[in-house]
């Protein structure tokens, strides 16, 4: 961009000569989602509220080459402000409705919908395909509940979050007015203040340069991540075909395979990025790839594509999924047990052994079982700092790659072991001290609260418990066991202790044990010499220790005990996870 001189015009305009004029506006197809939810909304609205002169919103650029093509111009900057304002332009119409019918069609006609110069109906703004049902069914048109609406993606969720942000804002204010008429007025004053809203109109007249403006300009809000930037380029570097735009459908097919894990698809591309070419940093991510002078985009495309794909087996597959695998159970396994702890940088080595799994010629379960093992030792329990991890994993995740694309079948496997060795002798002196590793598990405790810590305290209690089974048979199954407070956290009136009493030391580990589900069990604060029969038979190994060494000690359960028991649990987890 630097190279080359862009021509623009700029001027300063009412929302009213712009928006809310007589022309049509579309996203295109290299933006962003929409992304605005109720914090940038509630800052725009308190600006709004507390402005005394016309609001100022920044700059928006558009894009006007294709207007006598397609009838609309673009939106290079600007879609979030754009679709908020139409949000709170439906608001409004959806309460001055309840006063004023022919008001209500005034701000539908004149902020919402229009009639083009064909005299067709149509909407002032067009969002992305990927909420413009959706946005046209619950805001643009009339009549239709959006609080009733059925969402099915993070975008619709928004969408419908903003909207209700402001309903509740505008009842707020309007509420206060006892006559209709008073509350009419103050619709139309709201309606007022949007369309005096000033911004800087920047419109270029080719698409080219709007690909450059997009990539080196932030609008109010939410800054552009390498996801954007990316996209951006993508969509640039991939024009549309004849019949087909590949990128697009594929961007997409991405989009809706990260989205569904729940990692954010900024860290997502890092971490495709640096388990393949080098180590960087988010910050300078795109630099990078712009940098790398990729010369097949469709390829690089269809590689990340197929990396969210791997991704998303790993954290969302069933068992069943991995038996075309060697060890597909053990494999399964170590996944579910990173899962629980809710760990993501281990992806970066784990993308390329998925990738190459069946053309490695080794049992890669062992290694996800180091990567399970290092990873709750390191980062669960000690909480090391994971900038050392990330430059492990990459370096061995390019080493894999490497070794992949270099043609000597017949030396693969070795090669592959030789260098997963190396990277296991690393993780060894990375590896907690059992001194480090027992004095942060005593820290341990359960959150009731929370779904995470539940599964993460039944993951480390059904680990230390299939330990002590003689078979691998009836290995704990999470759905069908409950967490069990030994000393309840409720005590009876009996025990002389108050939640208070026992608040430090009631949710440590020491005093966590499983129960199955099936026993019905409905006694939970009942005293320890009740529950012991039960736990007796519980078939779960960890539970029937606990009984037997009650009974056979007569120990009195209480902090002193459950301190015992979780050093106890933590000499025996070090033993178990240490690699």
């Amino acid at each position: 961009m630097a190279d080359k001189t862009i021509s623009f015009g700029a001027r300063s305009q009412p929302l009213a000569e712009v928006l809310f004029a007589h022309r049509k506006y579309t996203i295109p197809r290299y933006q962003r989602p929409f992304i605005w939810d109720v914090e940038q909304a509630s800052e725009f609205w308190e600006d709004l509220a507390s402005s005394a002169e016309p609001l100022f919103l920044g700059s928006c650029i558009f894009n006007s080459e294709t207007l006598q093509e397609t009838g609309y111009v673009q939106v290079i900057d600007g879609q979030q402000r754009f679709l908020v304002i139409t949000i709170l332009s439906a608001v409004l119409r959806d309460i001055i409705a309840k006063y004023r019918k022919d008001e209500a069609d005034l701000i539908q006609g004149n902020e919402i919908a229009i009639v083009d110069y064909r005299g067709e109906p149509d909407y002032r703004i067009q969002p992305s395909e990927t909420i413009i049902d959706y946005f046209k069914e619950y805001i643009q048109e009339q009549g239709n509940d959006i609080t009733r609406s059925n969402t099915t993606t993070n975008e619709q969720k928004k969408v419908k979050r903003v909207y209700e942000y402001f309903r509740q804002r505008v009842y707020e204010t309007v509420n206060k007015f006892t006559d209709d008429n008073d509350r009419v007025k103050h619709v139309r004053a709201i309606r007022e203040k949007l369309r005096t809203i000033i911004i800087i109109s920047i419109e270029v007249p080719r698409e080219e340069d709007a690909y450059d403006i997009f990539e080196t300009t932030n609008a109010r809000g939410l800054e552009l991540s390498v996801a954007d930037l990316l996209k951006n380029m993508i969509f640039h570097k991939i024009p549309i075909s004849a019949d087909r735009d590949m990128a697009k459908e594929v961007w997409q097919e991405l989009t809706n395979n990260i989205e569904s894990t729940g990692i954010e698809l900024r860290k997502f591309i890092r971490y495709y990025w640096v388990s393949k070419y080098n180590l960087v940093t988010e910050k300078k991510l795109f630099r990078e790839i712009k940098s790398a002078k990729i010369t097949d985009w469709e390829q690089f495309l269809y590689d990340i594509c197929e990396s969210s794909m791997i991704l998303r087996l790993m954290l969302e597959g069933n068992k069943t999924d991995f038996e075309k695998f060697q060890h597909g159970d053990k494999i399964f396994n170590s996944l579910f047990a990173l899962r629980c702890m809710k760990v993501s940088q281990c992806y970066i080595l784990l993308l390329p052994l998925m990738r190459n799994i069946d053309k490695m010629g080794t049992d890669c379960s062992r290694i996800f079982n180091l990567v399970e093992n290092f990873s709750f030792a390191y980062s669960i329990v000690c909480g090391f700092p994971a900038n050392k991890i990330d430059r492990l994993y990459s370096k061995y995740a390019i080493a894999v790659n490497s070794i992949m694309s270099n043609g000597r079948a017949k030396k693969t496997s070795g090669d592959i072991q030789r260098k997963l060795s190396e990277m296991e002798s690393e993780m060894k002196g990375l590896f907690p001290t059992v001194n480090q590793f027992i004095d942060s598990f005593m820290e341990i405790s359960f959150r009731p609260s929370m779904e995470d810590a539940r599964r993460l305290i039944k993951y480390i209690l059904g680990k230390i418990s299939d330990h002590n089974r003689n078979t691998p048979e009836n290995a704990i199954d999470f759905d069908q066991v409950n967490i069990e407070h030994i000393l309840p956290q409720t005590p009876n009136k009996a025990s002389g202790l108050s939640k208070k009493d026992i608040k430090s030391y009631v949710n440590l580990l020491g005093n966590l044990t499983l129960l199955w589900k099936r026993l019905n069990y409905d006694g939970q604060n009942d005293s320890i010499d009740i529950k012991l029969p039960l736990y007796r038979i519980s078939e779960v190994p960890l539970t029937m220790k606990l009984a037997e060494y009650i009974k056979d000690t007569g120990v009195v359960w209480g902090q002193e005990q459950i301190i015992a028991r979780q050093r106890r649990l933590a000499e025996e987890a070090y033993k178990i996870w240490m690699i």
